[in-house]
Order: structure tokens, then C-alpha cells, then sequence
């Protein structure tokens, strides 16, 4: 209940997702460890709790780098406005005639403003998509993977529960997913949960 008021609360996510582990509940220690890590990235304790995890949910696109995307947001804007405000002081000096001492520096600076400000704005976009939770499941209970939607379909090995598998396309009933292992199969919808659900986990 405390979660579902403050999902965005990644200490209150990382306390029960430990209490979730204390209980053998992996989905839900699963569900809340991966989704406090995504909004606080780089906290360290937050990673360790997920080097705890089955292999399932480790690695690939259970993986959560440690970028901290907003803070490249703010250094690239910061950066992007600096740059063109250098190359509009020196566009000013040179129409007043002048050839100020400083212009070289500035003109310098302006360029080495701009291409930090395209890259740290690069990394950030990459961080954020990283991140992202959107289309990101977790396996319910153990399942056999298909190579095509339908129980009938040849299998390819099976999920374990806890796994993160992010959806691909849809299709009856069955998803496409890309698992955690690299992987690609099918899995019934209904086996599968997603990763920004609602907290409690049937």
C-alpha cells in the first residue's frame, strides 16, 4: 500500500524488495529492486541487491547501467547554452569592430561547449531509453519458451521465476520477448507481469 502511494520512492521500493526477499517472494523482490535501481541508478546498494538476483534477472535487459541520465540532461543544456552564448558574445564584439584578446578563447570554449553538450545529450538519451521500464516484464512462474505463439510450438527451453524478459510484439494471447539471456521466444501473456504493475503480485 505504501508503495502503490509513492511509486516513484525508490528507498521505500528497496525496502520491499527486501522484505519481498526475506519472504521467497522473487517476483515481487524482483519487480521492486529493478524498479527502485531504474529511478537512482547509481546507488550503489541498489546494484548490489540485484547482483543478488537469479541469473535470470541479471544482465542484458535486466541490466541497469549506472548512468545518471538526469544530471547529463542538465550538463548538456547547461553546456548547449554556454556555447551559443560565447559565440553571440563574440558575433556582438566583432560587429562593434573589435577584436577582443579573449575572442580566440572564446571561440574555442563555444565549439568544445557545443560537441560536450551533443554528447553528454547523446549518453543521456541512451541512459533514459536504458532505463526504461516500459515493455519490461517479469516471469510469473516457470514456462517453456516457443519458437512460435501456440502451445503446440516446438520448444526452446523454459523461464525461470523472476526472469526479465522485455515484450517484442503480441500476438492471441502470446508475447514475443527478448529474455534477459538473449534469447528470443514466446511466452503466454498470462505468465508474465509487468514491471511497472500495480505492487501486489498474484
Amino acid at each position: 500500500q505504501a508503495v502503490d502511494a509513492r511509486p516513484a520512492d525508490p528507498d521505500l521500493l528497496a525496502n520491499w524488495g527486501a522484505a519481498a526477499w526475506a519472504a521467497a517472494d522473487t517476483v515481487s523482490a524482483v519487480i521492486a529492486w529493478q524498479r527502485a535501481a531504474r529511478l537512482e541508478p547509481v546507488a550503489v546498494d541498489l546494484q548490489e541487491r540485484l547482483t543478488s538476483l537469479p541469473a535470470g534477472a541479471r544482465g542484458g535487459v535486466a541490466e541497469v547501467p549506472m548512468i545518471p541520465a538526469s544530471v547529463l540532461v542538465l550538463t548538456a543544456v547547461s553546456a548547449w547554452l554556454l556555447g551559443w552564448l560565447l559565440l553571440a558574445g563574440i558575433r556582438l564584439q566583432r560587429r562593434r569592430g573589435g577584436e577582443a584578446a579573449w575572442m580566440g578563447f572564446a571561440s574555442t570554449a563555444s565549439v568544445f561547449s557545443l560537441l560536450l553538450a551533443l554528447g553528454t545529450g547523446g549518453a543521456a538519451a541512451w541512459g533514459f531509453r536504458e532505463l526504461d521500464a516500459n515493455g519490461v516484464l517479469v516471469v510469473r512462474r516457470p514456462e517453456t519458451m516457443r519458437t512460435a505463439p501456440g502451445s503446440e510450438a516446438n520448444a526452446m527451453g523454459g523461464v525461470a521465476t523472476g526472469d526479465v524478459v522485455r515484450v517484442e510484439e503480441a500476438r492471441e494471447g502470446w508475447l514475443r520477448v527478448l529474455h534477459a539471456d538473449g534469447r528470443r521466444g514466446w511466452l503466454p501473456a498470462g505468465r508474465t507481469v509487468p514491471l511497472v504493475s500495480p505492487t501486489v503480485v498474484r
